[in-house]
């Protein structure tokens, strides 16, 4: 009877135009929907991958541009304990362009007597590999990275801060478990707050 508009629409829609024809003023959208709105807005903000730019990633340091061999390298990090996300970037200035090479790239990090890999990179676009380790201290660490391709060879050896674990308030996770908590206790409690009025 309605193209396009869902059957849970449908009461809400007959209302209005009852009341509008009866001369009563337009009831106002209930709590709950604009609370549902709201929450849902909040929930695909910080829970949707594609709402955070790859800069390169949230908590994300620069930490060696320039010339290494034949390449022309962006490296940052995101450098924490537990979680070391290494990103290489080939010819930066030509960003989502084609490589004329297949490059090989191999990163280790070494601090003291502790050594984490070397672990192959995989490309996650078209001029980017990144890999991720797993550090089990703070403190100064030296990033190794090792390109091989029929380009040649390089080898970068870079200095690196690894954070220790963050005491921040995780707001995206409160942010995201909000939007889907708080519209399930609307429909549970206020059905019984309407029950509870006196006739």
């Amino acid at each position: 009877m309605y193209p396009g508009v869902s059957w849970l629409a449908l009461p809400m829609y007959s209302v209005g135009r009852k009341a509008a024809g009866a001369g009563a003023a337009p009831r106002a959208l209930p709590p709950f929907l604009i609370l549902a709105a709201v929450c849902a807005l909040l929930f695909l903000l910080v829970a949707t991958p594609e709402a955070r730019a790859h800069s390169r990633h949230e908590g994300s340091v620069e930490i060696f541009r320039g010339a290494a061999g034949p390449y022309d390298l962006l490296v940052d990090a995101v450098p924490s304990v537990g979680f070391l996300e290494v990103t290489v970037v080939f010819e930066p200035g030509a960003s989502g362009a084609a490589l004329p090479y297949e490059p090989r790239v191999l990163v280790s990090a070494m601090r003291g007597g502790e050594r984490l890999g070397p672990a192959a990179a995989v490309r996650v676009a078209s001029n980017e590999y990144a890999v991720v380790l797993a550090p089990q201290s703070a403190g100064e660490w030296s990033l190794l990275i090792a390109i091989d391709s029929e380009a040649g060879s390089a080898s970068l050896d870079v200095p690196l801060v690894i954070a220790g674990p963050s005491a921040s308030v995780p707001w995206t996770a409160i942010a995201a478990g909000s939007g889907l908590v708080l519209p399930i206790l609307w429909l549970i409690f206020a059905p019984r707050r309407r029950s509870a009025r006196p006739a």
